[in-house]
């Protein structure tokens, strides 16, 4: 079953003084519980391609459904809403609170949220539970390496448990070793049941994804049509 379908995705920047097209009649599927990396050069439309499917970025033209939910023309409520409950989002920058704990940054998200703060905590201590975390919810940023604050950046992703985790280099500012240990965390949240869309420019952690979708000049070269799974049709 498709969690995400994208229809004919078109989107200009425009500066005033000129329009850049960004992405150009774009057509994809994903299946819930793939693993899907974008891939392609600078400037190819992937970072814009995952704003647009995390509802951060209404497309100039085209059509956006996740889980059945037409979220092109949702207004700033209801895209905020659906944001929190549907889409965990992991950036290379780690935008960590520096001031606030890790266990207290996991937290943020659960806050517009009606749970009770005793509630959001044990949430909080679980999801960093998950990234092996669970002993350092007491230190602040500064006192955890690149590699656990992107582990905590995770954590706050999927405190509230979205079906859709959207990283965007994940890696990108971290040595080899925390790299391959961010991946093979997300290759286990996928394994629980979390579908992740995943921007890179590493061409080894590629053969990680179910599936690449490249691009190039804001177009899709390889890789639109979802994956087939035993049992379903494609």
């Amino acid at each position: 079953m498709s969690l995400i379908i994208a229809k004919d995705i078109c989107h200009v920047y425009d500066s005033g003084e000129r329009a850049y097209e960004a992405l150009k009649k774009v057509n994809m599927s994903i299946s819930e519980g793939e693993f899907v990396a974008l891939v392609g050069p600078s400037g190819s439309g992937k970072s814009t391609l995952l704003s647009i499917l995390g509802v951060l970025t209404k497309a100039s033209s085209g059509i956006v459904q996740i889980d059945g939910i037409d979220v092109t023309n949702l207004g700033e409520e209801e895209r905020a809403r659906f944001r929190r409950e549907y889409v965990g989002f992991v950036f290379q920058q780690f935008h960590l609170m520096p001031y606030l704990t890790a266990l207290e940054n996991v937290m943020l998200p659960l806050v517009m949220t009606s749970i009770s703060k005793k509630e959001q905590k044990e949430k909080a201590r679980l999801a960093l539970a998950k990234v092996g975390l669970e002993e350092k919810g007491h230190r602040l940023p500064a006192q955890l390496s690149g590699g656990e604050q992107e582990r905590v950046a995770i954590a706050r992703a999927i405190v509230n448990e979205p079906p859709l985790l959207l990283a965007d280099e994940p890696t990108g500012a971290l040595d080899v070793a925390n790299g391959n240990r961010v991946m093979a965390l997300l290759t286990d949240l996928n394994k629980q049941g979390h579908t992740i869309v995943m921007v890179t420019h590493n061409p080894a952690y590629e053969p990680l994804a179910h599936r690449v979708i490249r691009l190039q000049d804001g177009a899709i070269v390889e890789g639109s049509g979802s994956l087939t799974r035993p049992g379903e049709v494609s």
